[in-house]
Formats: structure tokens, C-alpha cells, sequence
């Protein structure tokens, strides 16, 4: 356990593995040292059912199965670049928003991408990353120039060679897969916010009245556990041309959301 700040200073790595951004290990007690430990399996006491009063003594072995973290935590744990806004953002998968083919519908279901004379519907423009493909992408950074590393590295999403939850430090993990997207964080908590906003603005364009939203969100027969907020007034302002705010977004926690969202 450390303050966040001891974290930012000295990076996931160091604090949970202690291994500096240099890939330097220091002698110092750590997490991952613990799970090392745990791998190969820790003797300990514990009371013997079949004996009342005696101990036994039993080899406790534990793993990592998932991590459960927000999006910034997740990154800083792995390679990844901790800014969603970055062009390749996502720690599970080469999704490029700057990419041709980024805004496309179904992109996703198409098939990985082209052996020679493969047809065009065959292709498909991002696919999940892979330990075995990112090892050896890393493993390559090492021995680059600054600049052409740095390139590399935006290319790819990453913004760091030395990480918290690599194999070698925590055993039996694959950093490709080990966090999953936090779906609080991603929808209710994050696109609906945007999303939720842009709609409103286009009912107020269309004529509806703010006051009257309001006093319908009043009047709804919500969850007893659920207060929904009123809608504020900057939802009714919009950018150039008439289009909602790319800003704009709902005042409300991502529960708030979720529940305004499905009672819409």
C-alpha cells in the first residue's frame, strides 16, 4: 500500500516490483517478490480437522487471475500510454483512431488481414495485441535511438519498456490480457456521459423545452436508490454549425447514467 504520489513519482514498477524505468532491480521487499513466492508455493500452519488441537502444515500457492482497475491504473500497470486520447490507446487491442478505417462500422468483424490476393472484405483493419508480438516488440526498443523509439513506441500505444506486470515479475500473467477494460469507466462513467449530452442537445434543437426535461426527470418513477440530477444549462449551448459540444457532457455519475440512460 502507497500514496498515490509515491506511484507518480516512482512509477508502478518500481513501487509493486521494484524495478526502476532503467529495468534496474533493487533488493527491496515488493509485491511481485511475494507473488514469486507464492508461485513456487509458501508452508504454512493450519489447523488439522482430523486431529482437534493440532496443526498441519499445507503449501499455499496463489496467483493473479484478473485485475480490476480503472483505465489510468490498468495502463500504468502495463506498457500502455495512460492517455485516452492518445491515437492508440487501448491496452488489449491496436485500435488506431487516426487509422482510415477507424470510423467504419463492423470493422471489427472482419477477418485478420490480407494474405496475398485475399479479397478486401477479408481484411480487418485492428486486431488484439499478443504477449508473444509485444515481447518482441519491447525486446526491439531496447537497443534503438531515442528518436526512433519514441516513434516506435507512439506507433504502438506504449510509453514505457519496464513494467509492473511483466511474466518475468509477476509469473503466470499475460500483460495483453490481464486487465480487462473497466466497463464502468469506459460506458455508463465515460461514453455515456458525451453521448447522453449530444442527445439532449439535439432535443433542444428540435424544440423541446429544458424546463419541461426536468420536470419529466422529476416526475419519472425511478429506482428508490436512484436520484437522477436536473439537466444543467450549458447542454443547450453547441459548436459551430449547429452540432452538439464534443465536450459536453451529463452532470451525473456513471450509476446516474446508466439509470437515465435505460429510462429514457
Amino acid at each position: 500500500m502507497s500514496r498515490a504520489k509515491v506511484y507518480k513519482s516512482h512509477g508502478m514498477s518500481r513501487v509493486l516490483c521494484g524495478v526502476d524505468s532503467e529495468g534496474v532491480k533493487h533488493n527491496e521487499p515488493n509485491f511481485a517478490a511475494d507473488m514469486r513466492l507464492l508461485h513456487e508455493g509458501v508452508w504454512i500452519d493450519i489447523p488439522d480437522d482430523e486431529r482437534p488441537g493440532f496443526p498441519k502444515k499445507v503449501r499455499l500457492r496463489a496467483w493473479i487471475i484478473i485485475v480490476a482497475a480503472d483505465y489510468l491504473a490498468a495502463q500504468s500497470l502495463l506498457p500502455t500510454v495512460e492517455s485516452a486520447s492518445a491515437h492508440v490507446f487501448c491496452r488489449a487491442c491496436l485500435y488506431n483512431s487516426k487509422h482510415a478505417e477507424a470510423g467504419r462500422p463492423f470493422s471489427w468483424h472482419k477477418s485478420q488481414a490480407p494474405a496475398s490476393g485475399a479479397c478486401k472484405s477479408a481484411r480487418r483493419a485492428f486486431s488484439l495485441r499478443n504477449w508473444q508480438e509485444l515481447q518482441q516488440l519491447l525486446r526491439s526498443l531496447v537497443g534503438m535511438s531515442g528518436a526512433r523509439r519514441e516513434q516506435v513506441m507512439k506507433n504502438n500505444g506504449l510509453n514505457k519498456i519496464y513494467f509492473a506486470f511483466h511474466p518475468d515479475l509477476v509469473p503466470l500473467i499475460d500483460p495483453t490480457n490481464i486487465a480487462p477494460q473497466d466497463l464502468l469507466h469506459l460506458f455508463p462513467d465515460g461514453l455515456l456521459r458525451h453521448e447522453g449530452a449530444w442527445l439532449i442537445y439535439i432535443f433542444l434543437k428540435l424544440g423541446l423545452k429544458l424546463s419541461d426535461l426536468n420536470l419529466a426527470i422529476r416526475r419519472y418513477s425511478w429506482p428508490s436508490d436512484v436520484r437522477i440530477p436536473d439537466l444543467h444549462e450549458g447542454l443547450s449551448k453547441g459548436a459551430k454549425g449547429g452540432k452538439p459540444k464534443s465536450s459536453a457532457m451529463l452532470r451525473m455519475t456513471g450509476s446516474q447514467c446508466m439509470h437515465f440512460a435505460l429510462h429514457r
